[in-house]
């Protein structure tokens, strides 16, 4: 039978989870605000990056690679946020409705609550993970985007 403490413990990983979801939101918050500026320069100044292009004498290509793998970090990073399917502990109402005309003891309720966090915890686990992959992805990406960019203004300083 459960003790108050052993469901502390669980409820403890629970909030661990809890925590790093909101850790990984605020990565993806910086992620996507980082893509967006790159993303929108490019795109609201196309006419001067033509311009760069010859006047530097530098391919096209690569900036168009670059706008990809912008575009494409910037879609990891939507997978990686809206796709989150949260597990609560339990529902309030079905709990109450579990103890019928007599209350459980309180080490059955504790085991109960316990095997809720647990079910919970294993679920936003793999929630997180899916997320942070599609973030790592993202940032992949991004690292592979900023890479390039470095690529082209040494190439350009070189000429």
């Amino acid at each position: 039978m459960a003790t108050k403490e052993q469901c502390d413990f669980f409820r403890s990983l629970y909030e661990e989870e809890e925590r790093r979801y909101g850790q990984l939101e605020a990565r993806a918050k910086l992620y996507l605000s980082v893509i967006a500026i790159f993303l929108a320069t490019i795109t609201l100044k196309l006419q001067d990056v033509q311009a760069s292009v010859q006047l530097l004498k530098v391919p096209l290509w690569p900036f168009i690679l670059e706008a990809v793998l912008l575009a494409s970090a910037l879609i990891f990073v939507v997978f990686g946020v809206f796709i989150r399917e949260y597990e609560g502990i339990a529902d309030p109402e079905d709990v109450i409705e579990s103890f019928g005309d007599e209350p459980p003891t309180n080490e059955a309720f504790f085991d109960d609550r316990i095997a809720d966090y647990v079910v919970a915890t294993v679920r936003n686990t793999e929630v997180n993970d899916r997320g942070g992959r599609y973030l790592l992805v993202s940032v992949s990406l991004l690292a592979a985007a900023m890479l390039l960019l470095i690529g082209l203004l040494v190439m350009a300083l070189w000429r």
